[in-house]
């Protein structure tokens, strides 16, 4: 499948030559430290967003997303799909690529609600959840928490304050924002670091969740994405509770031959709220 071209001459790769990533030689650099927070470098980002596609690239995905929904057999998950957005994506920046692999997810979810069976009752019984790991386990939570998912940023710590749970303040955007390890929090063992595998959006991100106003940042070591389940796929959480990742636990998703813990948001916030406000 092609992708889209990113050879526009407008757009001026400054970055890889007198930037951060060539001779660091750009005066701006004393002011703005990075590039990414250039202004150049974000006109070169939405550049890359606006491009036009190649000719016969959107009808690719049009047919590739109807067979899909008329083959059961092809899941969007498939080898096939997974490679192709891979390849679209590995080309961009990670920055460009941690936005639209987020888009593509959401798109994913709305195009299997708009070829649903219209017939059959909305609401309750739909969970979106977004699936992420901490450590070796694989969790997740309900998608509308979720405001942001962006790279890595330095976690600045409070004297007498921070601690394994509370790590300290970050900036998102500009703004302030409290830091926490949710690894910690649920008393997940520290692991060593799993094989770093060919897929280029396999990396530790800043995940921003809020909920009724309170926000709260944690890092993550892998995001897949946003998932759709039936109600009755959610199992209850075992009765022998031998984690205690598992009192945050209301039930367990099975996902591509895993288990996975559907944390509980209400406890999950309040224990928060409680232990580090």
């Amino acid at each position: 499948m092609s992708s889209p071209s990113l050879d526009q001459p407008n757009l001026e790769r400054c970055w890889h030559t007198i930037g951060i990533n060539g001779d660091r030689s750009c005066p701006q650099l004393t002011t703005v430290i990075h590039c990414r927070n250039c202004p150049v470098y974000s006109q070169g980002g939405r550049e890359l967003l606006d491009r036009q596609p190649p000719p016969g690239y959107q009808q690719e995905w049009t047919h590739l997303l109807a067979e899909t929904t008329e083959n059961p057999t092809v899941s969007p998950n498939s080898r096939e799909v997974q490679e192709t957005r891979a390849i679209s994506l590995a080309t961009l920046p990670q920055e460009t690529a941690i936005t639209a692999i987020t888009k593509e997810n959401l798109f994913s979810v709305g195009s299997q609600h708009r070829h649903q069976d219209t017939t059959k009752p909305l609401g309750q019984d739909i969970l979106s959840v977004v699936i992420f790991r901490l450590q070796k386990e694989w969790v997740a939570l309900p998608a509308n928490l979720f405001q942001e998912v962006t790279e890595l940023s330095v976690v600045h710590t409070l004297p007498h304050r921070s601690n394994e749970i509370f790590l300290g303040l970050v900036s998102i955007r500009g703004e302030i924002q409290l830091c926490v390890s949710l690894s910690h929090l649920l008393g997940l063992e520290d692991s060593q670091p799993l094989q770093q595998t060919v897929n280029p959006l396999v990396y530790q991100r800043l995940v921003v969740m809020e909920r009724e106003g309170n926000r709260w940042v944690f890092p993550v070591d892998e995001v897949y994405g946003v998932q759709r389940f039936s109600a009755h796929h959610l199992r209850p959480a075992p009765v022998v509770i031998s984690k205690a990742a598992n009192t945050y636990t209301q039930g367990v998703l099975e996902w591509q031959a895993t288990h996975v813990n559907y944390l509980d948001e209400e406890l999950l916030f309040n224990t928060l709220n409680r232990r580090v406000l």
